[in-house]
């Protein structure tokens, strides 16, 4: 992965014309935009607005009732922008967004880190053991269910284009059918029946630069 500095950014990025940024919200999602390169580039030293509303709402967009959520992000107030500023060695390309280029932001405001912004937390986390010339290391074990992907209006529906959300709006969770069927951990042949979904897992995550050590089922 190539490491960017502001002196040679420009020139990294010479054949795009657009890159991605987000941000962690308080909820641990990713907020983002797609930015022209050049707006991009233009706010690499500074950072750019964005919207204060992404503290002060939930994964639907809900506001929070917390008064302290709504001190940071008020709606009295417009939910005025905090500054993102990229973190220039998070760069990434997205292979499934064709290879657009790819920053994590993270969030000030008064020239100080926004308290609830996770970036910033992490960054204040790492810093201290640096001082002591330790590094701080971290994984992350995950465990999730695979699905067949239905349209809105279920499987088997010619004409239309897969759709989760659509789906589960009309359907309970307990609708999805898995890849495969029961119970079987440590299975040698269950991910061969998907062996290219499976696969685009493992190599998809060494492409981004977030190193798989051991994928197996349950």
């Amino acid at each position: 992965m190539t490491l960017l500095m502001l002196d040679n950014i420009a020139d990294s990025l010479k054949n795009d014309i657009k890159i991605k940024v987000a941000g962690v919200d308080s909820s641990g999602i990713l907020r983002g935009k797609v930015m022209s390169k050049d707006k991009f580039l233009s706010t690499v030293e500074s950072g750019f607005g964005f919207s204060s509303a992404v503290f002060g709402w939930d994964m639907h967009d809900a506001l929070y009732a917390d008064p302290a959520s709504s001190a940071m992000a008020s709606e009295n107030g417009g939910y005025s922008d905090f500054i993102a500023v990229a973190d220039l060695s998070s760069f990434r390309r997205l292979p499934w967004e064709e290879n657009i280029p790819f920053f994590l932001l993270r969030f000030t405001v008064n020239d100080k880190p926004v308290v609830a912004c996770p970036r910033s937390m992490l960054a204040g986390s790492t810093q201290k053991p640096a001082q002591n010339n330790v590094k701080a290391l971290a994984g992350v074990e995950l465990e999730f269910f695979n699905f067949q992907t239905p349209t809105e209006d279920g499987y088997g529906v010619g004409g239309s284009r897969p759709d989760v959300a659509g789906f589960l709006a009309k359907n309970a969770p307990g609708a999805l059918r898995p890849i495969t069927q029961g119970m079987f951990g440590y299975s040698m042949t269950r991910p061969t029946a998907s062996k290219k979904y499976f696969y685009d897992i493992f190599n998809t995550c060494v492409s981004v630069g977030c190193d798989l050590e051991i994928q197996h089922t349950e």
